[in-house]
C-alpha cells in the first residue's frame, strides 16, 4: 500500500495540513502498522481461525485429544 499524507490525516481524524505540520515518523510506523493488520483480518486464514495461527489450532486439538484419552482411558489419538 502507497502510504499518503491522506491515510495519515484520516486515521487521526485530522486535515491533512495539520498532520503534515505536526506529523513525524512514528505517524508513518502506525499507519504501516494499521493497513497491515487490516489486510490480515481480511484473509481467509483470520476469518476460518478467528485470529488463531494453525499452530495454535493444531496445540488446542492436541490438548483436547489428550485429554479425552486420558479421560476414556485410550492412549491412542482419535486422528493417528
Amino acid at each position: 500500500m502507497l502510504i499518503s499524507l491522506d491515510n495519515v490525516a484520516q486515521r487521526y481524524g485530522v486535515l491533512p495540513s495539520v498532520a503534515l505540520q505536526q506529523g513525524n515518523t512514528i505517524d508513518l510506523l502506525v499507519l504501516h502498522t494499521a493497513s497491515k493488520y487490516n489486510e490480515w483480518t481480511q484473509t481467509d486464514e483470520y476469518k476460518n481461525n478467528k485470529g488463531h495461527t494453525t499452530n495454535e489450532l493444531q496445540k488446542m486439538l492436541e490438548r483436547t485429544t489428550l485429554k479425552n484419552a486420558k479421560n476414556t482411558g485410550q492412549n491412542k489419538s482419535v486422528f493417528g
